[in-house]
């Protein structure tokens, strides 16, 4: 197993003066970032991909695959994200959201053929968050939180009532 870090120019400081180590940093498909991070350390690609956006037929697919290539990037990653035209609780617009998910993704599949396609995260945008959304925020801060025990329990309370 390899070891690989978040590559920051504070980082690589760090790096140099033999203080901290990795084996490899991990960046986005970011050139400039790409060229300063692998004149320290070997890299991957961590790349920039949201699903459940629409946006991933946008993507300039043969650069990304070149980049993949000169990394020797194991994987494509990419982030399960969502809008903020989607009502919290709402199992039509999880249902929505599944699909798009799923609709996205074998694009990537079939586009990086030969690479297995992962995803991380989850559809939490609270930088643009709706009127349930910052609601939620504050019913958490006053501690009011919702416990289920196990994901499947979690499932049965977001579902109760639908």
């Amino acid at each position: 197993m390899r070891f690989a870090v978040n590559y920051s120019t504070k980082l690589a400081e760090l790096i140099k003066a033999g203080k901290l180590d990795c084996d490899l940093f991990k960046c986005p498909e970011w050139e400039g970032l790409l060229k300063a991070a692998s004149s320290v350390k070997p890299v991957y690609l961590h790349l920039d991909i949201n699903v459940g956006r629409g946006e991933v037929s946008q993507l300039n697919f043969e650069k990304l695959r070149k980049m993949l290539a000169e990394t020797g990037s194991p994987h494509v990653n990419c982030h399960l994200s969502g809008t903020q035209n989607l009502k919290v609780g709402s199992k039509a617009d999880r249902t929505k959201l599944l699909k798009l998910w799923i609709k996205e993704i074998e694009v990537l599949k079939k586009e990086f053929e030969g690479y297995p396609v992962i995803s991380e995260n989850l559809p939490f945008e609270p930088l643009i968050p709706n009127d349930e959304t910052i609601e939620a925020m504050k019913a958490a801060r006053r501690g009011e939180l919702t416990t289920a025990g196990t994901p499947d329990r979690l499932l049965e309370k977001l579902n109760a009532g639908d």
